[in-house]
């Protein structure tokens, strides 16, 4: 995270795993402060418990020079009589790749006869590190009394293989998953996360540059006003938006309460309706199935003589009973009566059309038997009526024979 404070730009590290690392070159140098974690060629941390020094360090930060926290007050001081400036450090983590038993198990520097110290794979140095990551010359550890004690790769032909980094938590932060303190940002500056590095680039301007990018601030700053001013469109159009919407919210919730009441009650209605529209048709096709069969008895009554006549008077009971059967049956078996009444309705027509012939071949004087018998209706008294007439039309025509028969006798004797 960068911050900008008091015009200085700063950056702290928030992370928990991978934590960010400030890089050494050869223009640059750090100050290495109590509880200092270093990481040498990427495959040795060394945590760096005790720093003492012989004064409180003094320089103060700049592109060459980078402290880590410049508000830290943890500088220890030896006195006077007592020991030199003291450096300590311990491996904290060692990759798998390297062999542990090659690595110092402690550092301990004291700037006492001397104040230079070089760290290397190289029998040379004053630290020896057998690791085939760390280069020959890697790098140095310096003290100074204004600086007190740093790391640097100055002084050297070319930079370590694999660099050298000064992590921006302190060891107790890195354990606790603290966030670092914010570290003042320089140009030059390289960090390093883990996979990748970026280098720091802080553009300089002269004061006069400065000012007159402000004014070009201003200066657009007052057109955009006076062609944009929101100011009295917001005041104008705010004090009527809260009258208006403020009266139709009370008004207007009873009218929603009344219409929502007036839906449901329709509603019932609607369904009420709905349901006599589907009980007239079932009525209506049970009045419809009951007249056919109705007028069907009255038919068959017609073409039958006497005896069939108080045969079909006695069927009529059975016809009448299976048609309130018919009614009481469920819709589901109307399909298979209609079914049932269509193929009856041929056999019938068959059955008319053979007794039309024998009819036909009946003598005269049955016919107006049949003619008599004919517009019966469905009555039985109306039935019965031609049935007696007709022992009384025979008469009349046996008289007529027996005075013809008289007629002739004494004719025959002349």
């Amino acid at each position: 995270m960068i911050v900008c404070k008091d015009g200085k730009y700063y950056i702290r590290d928030l992370g928990v795993v991978h934590t960010s690392r400030i890089k050494v070159d050869m223009n640059t140098s750090i100050q290495i402060q109590q509880d200092a974690l270093i990481d040498l060629g990427k495959v040795v941390h060394y945590h760096f418990d005790k720093v003492t020094h012989a004064a409180t360090p003094n320089q103060t930060p700049s592109p060459a020079f980078f402290v880590m926290r410049p508000t830290a007050e943890d500088y220890a001081v030896e006195d006077e009589d007592g020991d030199p400036p003291t450096l300590r450090a311990r491996p904290t983590w060692v990759s798998s790749d390297e062999n542990k038993d090659l690595i110092q198990k402690e550092i301990i520097l004291e700037a006492f006869q001397s104040n230079y110290f070089s760290i290397g794979r190289s029998m040379k140095r004053e630290v020896q590190i057998k690791l085939k990551a760390v280069s020959a010359d890697h790098c140095n550890i310096q003290y100074d009394r204004e600086k007190g004690w740093y790391i640097s790769e100055r002084g050297k032909d070319k930079l370590s293989s694999n660099g050298t980094f000064v992590f921006m938590k302190s060891h107790k932060q890195m354990t606790d998953h603290e966030p670092s303190d914010l570290i003042p940002l320089h140009d030059g500056m390289v960090i390093s996360f883990i996979n990748y590095e970026i280098r720091v680039n802080l553009e300089k301007k002269d004061p006069e540059e400065i000012a007159n990018e402000e004014l070009k601030i201003k200066q657009l700053a007052e057109e955009f006003s006076k062609t944009a001013s929101f100011a009295g469109t917001f005041k104008a159009s705010a004090e009527p938006a809260v009258e208006v919407e403020a009266e139709p919210a009370v008004e207007e919730t009873p009218d929603v309460e009344e219409k929502a009441a007036e839906e449901v009650v329709a509603a019932p209605v609607e369904e009420e309706k709905a349901e006599e529209v589907v009980a007239a048709p079932v009525e209506e096709e049970k009045a419809v199935e009951a007249a056919p069969a109705e007028e069907a008895a009255p038919a068959d009554d017609v073409k039958a003589e006497e005896p069939v006549q108080e045969a079909a008077a006695a069927d009529d009971k059975p016809v009448e009973s299976s048609e309130a059967a018919k009614e009481a049956a469920p819709e589901e078996e109307k399909p298979v009566e209609e079914a049932a009444a269509a193929e009856e309705a041929p056999k019938e027509e068959e059955k008319a059309a053979e007794e039309a012939p024998k009819e036909e071949a009946k003598p005269a004087e049955e016919a107006p038997k049949e003619e008599e018998a004919a517009p019966a209706d469905d009555k039985k008294e109306e039935e019965a009526a031609p049935a007696e007439a007709s022992p009384v039309a025979d008469a009349p025509a046996d008289d007529k024979k027996e005075e013809a028969a008289k007629e002739e006798a004494p004719a025959a004797e002349e």
